[in-house]
């Protein structure tokens, strides 16, 4: 029984024992209390000092943070100082997510504050490892701070900067003074700076502001912030800047605006694009432009718009360079190109297509309300070339070359030198081809307008289809058309008009020197008293002469007259006629025969050669000439028509036959030096060694005039032969100074002064 007691009692005392330890054990750790006989060994200012100190800071029963320290000094005020300090942070699965270590630190417990100093290296969740000589934390916050210079690397990204602050839930860095960062490796390495900065771990991004600046050796980007989403690897994938963004890439190639985003995805997906902004308008500031422009051995080029797309070559291997492939802008584009010549240019959208080795441009397409100008500077002066049209497409050799050009769609060129102008309109489209940057050839199609002003030329020609080449020097050496031309000549107050089939018009030193229209030809003109109406196979004109030959294929025809088929219109054809602009004539020349209208039927002049005045009413034929109406025959070395009093003068040999109309009409022949017809007074004068021959009667005179009857029977009415008569008739011969013939009285009448 007593040996029952006792060892219930010793079991008890145990227990008690234990009990005692443990609440010394807690009260030791919590700081509470402490036995006098250790605060009479230590100094004033300290309460306790022990070893292997530990301390979790538990939230709703499971443990947030845990300081390890190998030993621990506790200040009157509470405060444990710490050496070799290691702090970790748990999840909520009790987790070990970050740590902090250091060779010493202060831990304020009831505060929930602990600041680390002396090679501080804090181990973030990632595995991202920072490095500075004092951090401190707010366990209640999750918040570590630092207050000078850190760094900070893992793996493939390294930073520096002076001040941070990093919450532990959400993972993110704060940095505000001052980042330097390097990322990425090979090709794809880069680096970051900024005056401060925010990084989301979690989420790879980086969000840079004042003065930042991202970049390696293939790109560089400046803005006022920028954020910066890296890939797995820690190279760039995604660059937002905002504020006075500029891009650099290689070769001089820059990118400016009020944003630019630069997908530069390096695993996910190879395809990486550029784009760049403007800024939007505001109550106090205008809305600015993305700007691109590019340097060159030839000049610059300028691109303004207030959207720029652009597409990057694929990522096929680490050490492949960033370049551009494709770019389009719009809407409403603005270039200027000193390399090109190019002074304005506006259009609606824009798109180039880059070379893959040179990377030079190798295609310019701009859309929409198209206006290009050219500026270029030649020796004789500045000559201008304005192209408006809905569409241009620019093949260029290099960034600084032209090679081809394709308009389309209601086009517009108007070129200008010194002293010249010309303007091209078509419906359709206009090709321009080029020789190291210098025009060499137009071709328009559909419904084509050639507009020419200056030197020897004031001139329009429309067709179908046209080209305009050019001499090495850019001088218009050649314009050819076809497929139906129609040329308009303005000389003066009058205006010309031709068509053919093809039009030539060919130039020295830029100045017509010969125009060549072959096929269908004809020009008709208006003047003030008579139109003329000329058809042929060829023509050729000499502007310095101001002649035109017209050939005929297989005969050339003329009109001329106060209007086609009214009374004074004369037709004639001839081998060629030839059309002088400055005398205002015309001279037809091989088998020519003319038609004319009369009262007692056409009239038919056959010759060797003809000549008019435009102005004039008369037309005169030479080289054998012979008209002919009905019966009627005229035969003299030169015979003149006066096609609106349809008067004749022949001279020269005159050999005329004269056949009344009438049933019983007789038939006169004349010979004599000088025939004058007078229509209009209904008689005729032959003048010069006359012989008259008609049936039985034979009259000789110096002169004969012939009366006729005015009822258009071309009977003769009366003759009157002066001079000096001999009359043979029915074997008797009179003779005497004048003499008359009465037909309605069948008697010869003579008289002797």
């Amino acid at each position: 029984m007593f040996r029952s007691n006792a060892f219930r009692l010793l079991l008890l005392l145990l227990l008690l024992a234990g009990i005692s330890a443990i609440i010394w054990s807690y009260r030791s750790r919590s700081g509470n209390t402490r036995p006098a006989t250790v605060a009479q060994l230590l100094s004033e200012e300290i309460s306790r000092k022990s070893t292997e100190f530990e301390h979790t800071q538990m939230r709703e029963g499971s443990p947030v943070f845990q300081v390890l320290a190998s030993i621990s000094t506790i200040t009157r005020a509470g405060v444990h100082e710490l050496e070799d300090v290691t702090m970790f942070r748990y999840d909520p699965e009790g987790n070990p997510t970050d740590a902090i270590k250091g060779r010493g630190a202060l831990y304020r417990i009831d505060d929930k504050e602990i600041e680390f100093e002396e090679d501080v290296v804090i181990h973030l969740y990632d595995g991202t490892t920072v490095y500075a000589d004092w951090a401190g934390a707010n366990l209640d916050s999750e918040v570590i701070r630092i207050n000078g210079a850190f760094r900070f690397d893992k793996e493939e990204i390294r930073g520096e900067g002076g001040r941070l602050s990093y919450d532990i839930p959400t993972q993110t860095m704060t940095i505000s003074q001052g980042l330097d960062l390097e990322f990425g490796k090979g090709s794809q390495a880069g680096e970051a700076h900024s005056r401060s900065a925010i990084y989301a771990i979690h989420q790879g991004r980086i969000e840079l502001k004042g003065a930042a600046e991202i970049g390696n050796r293939q790109y560089w980007l400046k803005s006022t912030e920028a954020i910066l989403r890296l890939a797995e690897d820690r190279s760039a994938q995604e660059i937002k800047a905002r504020g006075a963004a500029r891009l650099t890439l290689q070769a001089g190639r820059t990118f400016s605006g009020e944003q630019i985003n630069l997908e530069l995805e390096t695993r996910v997906s190879p395809e990486r694009s550029l784009e760049v902004l403007g800024g939007q308008a505001s109550a106090t500031n205008p809305a600015t432009r993305a700007v691109y422009e590019s340097g060159g051995a030839g000049g610059g080029f300028r691109l303004e718009a207030p959207r720029i797309l652009g597409e990057l070559d694929a990522l096929e291997s680490d050490e492949q360079e960033l370049a551009l492939r494709r770019m389009t802008a719009g809407p409403g584009v603005t270039i200027r190109s000193s390399a090109l010549s190019v002074s304005d240019c506006q259009a609606r959208e824009f798109e180039a297509i880059l070379d893959s080795v040179t990377r030079d441009f190798r295609e310019l397409r701009l859309a929409g309300q198209v206006r290009l100008v050219r500026s270029i500077d030649r020796p004789d002066g500045l000559a201008e070339e304005t192209l408006r049209a809905q569409r241009v497409d620019l093949k260029l050799v290099s960034d600084s070359v032209l090679e081809s050009a394709r308009a389309q769609g209601s086009v517009d060129i108007e070129m200008s030198e010194p002293g010249f102008l010309r303007q091209l309109r078509a419906r359709e489209q206009v090709d321009f081809e080029y020789r190291e940057g210098i025009i060499s050839r137009i071709t328009a199609r559909d419904e084509c307008t050639l507009r020419s002003i200056g030197g020897t030329e004031r001139n329009v020609v429309r067709a179908p289809e046209l080209a305009v080449i050019f001499s090495e020097e850019g001088k218009v050496q050649e314009t050819r058309a076809w497929d139906g031309v129609d040329l308009e000549v303005n000389e003066g107050n009058e205006t010309r008009h031709t068509q053919s089939d093809e039009l030539v018009l060919r130039y020295v030193a830029g100045l017509l020197s010969e125009a060549e229209q072959n096929g269908n030809f004809r020009l008709w003109q208006r003047a003030s008293q008579n139109d003329l109406e000329l058809e042929s196979g060829r023509a050729v004109f000499d502007p310095l002469q101001r002649i035109i030959r017209s050939i005929g294929v297989p005969k050339a025809r003329l009109r001329m007259g106060p209007g086609k088929g009214t009374e004074g219109e004369v037709e004639t054809t001839a081998n060629e006629f030839l059309l002088d602009r400055v005398r205002q004539a015309i001279q037809g020349q091989g088998k020519v025969e003319s038609v004319m209208a009369g009262a007692q039927g056409p009239v038919i002049i056959t010759a060797g050669e003809m000549k008019a005045e435009v102005e004039s009413d008369w037309v005169s034929y030479t080289q054998s000439p012979r008209l002919v109406q009905d019966q009627n025959l005229v035969v003299a070395d030169e015979i003149r028509v006066n096609r609106v009093a349809q008067s004749l003068v022949a001279e020269g040999k005159v050999q005329s036959t004269l056949v009344e109309a009438s049933d019983e009409g007789k038939t006169y022949k004349v010979t004599a030096r000088k025939l004058v017809l007078m229509t209009g007074t209904q008689q005729a004068r032959y003048d010069g060694n006359v012989v008259l021959t008609s049936e039985d009667l034979i009259v000789r005179a110096p002169r004969i005039e012939l009366f006729f009857a005015e009822d258009e029977s071309n009977q003769v009415d009366r003759v009157e032969a002066s001079g000096g008569v001999e009359i043979v008739e029915n074997g008797r011969t009179w003779q005497g100074e004048r003499a008359t013939y009465l037909r309605k009285e069948d008697r010869v009448v003579v008289r002797n002064d």
